[in-house]
């Protein structure tokens, strides 16, 4: 009988861990996976770059009745500054370039203006408005323009982008009186930013 006993003992401690614990096997929580924020994208910083563009110009010269249309191919450089204050991009920028003019040949045109974007990340569309100097074999003649553009990024250091600007010049174009002068310009535009 004591054999028994034993044996039926030795038995029981040796099944006991089979009944010991939680028969289900625990659940452990996964880490929580955090999605990659993309960085955020800063617009401020100087940069320079070059302009191509085509457009078309209309001068009236006043009583004289003289009204004359114009094809222009545009070519330059510009320098520029913004400054990114969350989603309103301000800025200002300073434009030389030269335009091929059907029947008055190359002419030079100085451009400041200012720039107000709203920052989309990688893309910034904008408004400009500023003044111009058109310089002509008869004269200089100055006038305003106001435009709209976006401006890509391809990288943080290189942008390109477009834009679409009218100016006008007024206020007895090259002489005449009542005479005038509006442009409209399409650029693409490449820049570098530093």
């Amino acid at each position: 009988m004591l054999r028994t006993t034993c044996a039926a003992l030795c038995l029981g401690l040796l099944a006991s861990p089979a009944f010991a614990g939680n028969p289900k096997t625990p659940v452990v929580a996964a880490e929580p996976v955090l999605a990659p924020v993309a960085p955020a994208v800063d617009w401020t910083g100087f940069y320079i770059g070059a302009i191509l563009g085509t457009g078309q110009s209309d001068t009236s010269l006043g009583a004289s009745g003289i009204e004359v249309s114009h094809d222009h191919d545009t070519r330059g450089l510009f320098l520029g500054y913004r400054h990114d204050f969350g989603k309103l991009v301000l800025g200002g920028e300073l434009a030389l370039d030269h335009a091929n003019v059907d029947t008055l040949g190359d002419t030079a045109r100085y451009h400041l203006s200012a720039h107000a974007g709203y920052d989309l990340g990688r893309v910034l569309p904008y408004v400009s408005l500023g003044v111009a100097k058109l310089e002509l074999p008869g004269g200089d003649e100055t006038g305003h323009f106001f435009g709209l553009g976006a401006d890509f990024k391809v990288s943080e250091r290189v942008l390109v982008g477009i834009e679409a600007r009218r100016t006008y010049f007024a206020d007895d174009f090259l002489g005449f009186a009542g005479g005038d002068m509006e442009g409209e310009t399409l650029m693409l535009r490449m820049a570098f930013r530093f």
